[in-house]
């Protein structure tokens, strides 16, 4: 897991390998009907799978705080880059893009970046929040390994 902040900008971001194939691993990370079976952070996701769509998430925070967002499918790019925003009303406060990147190591492994970027003057900054979003994006990134690679080895249908 890695935090770099720089000015009003927050990046956290946590990476994996995972033994499956990029299709295994996008299929699992776009099947948003499926989060509440395996997914520790993004509890509930809802919505269509297309570049400027809306998706309703809720997102479980560690001590089981929950928080619902809207986010806005910025880039959609099949079986290498899924990455959506929340803003607040006022842009300048705080502004979120969370991105999810996978990029093959070998025709059955995938290397998966899972993170998310703040700005604005309310981004978090507070030890304890970057602490806890943090722990969440690692959690799920573990998530995503095991479920992918669990269809992967054929245990589980897409």
């Amino acid at each position: 897991m890695s935090l770099t902040i720089v000015g009003q900008k927050v990046e956290l971001r946590s990476e994996i390998e995972i033994l499956a194939t990029a299709t295994v691993v996008w299929d699992v990370l776009t099947n948003f009907r499926a989060y509440g079976e395996w997914n520790p952070f993004i509890v509930e996701a809802d919505g269509q799978l297309r570049e400027g769509a809306t998706v309703s998430v809720t997102i479980n925070f560690p001590g089981n705080r929950e928080r619902k967002l809207r986010r806005s499918i910025l880039k959609l790019l099949p079986m290498n880059e899924l990455r959506w925003s929340s803003t607040s009303i006022l842009r300048a406060l705080v502004h979120s893009e969370q991105f999810f990147l996978l990029r093959p190591v070998t025709e059955d492994r995938v290397r998966l970046a899972v993170g998310e970027n703040f700005t604005g003057i309310m981004a978090p900054r507070n030890p304890v929040e970057l602490s806890q979003i943090s722990q969440g994006l690692t959690l799920m990134n573990q998530a995503i390994k095991r479920r992918s690679e669990l269809q992967n080895a054929g245990a589980l249908r897409p």
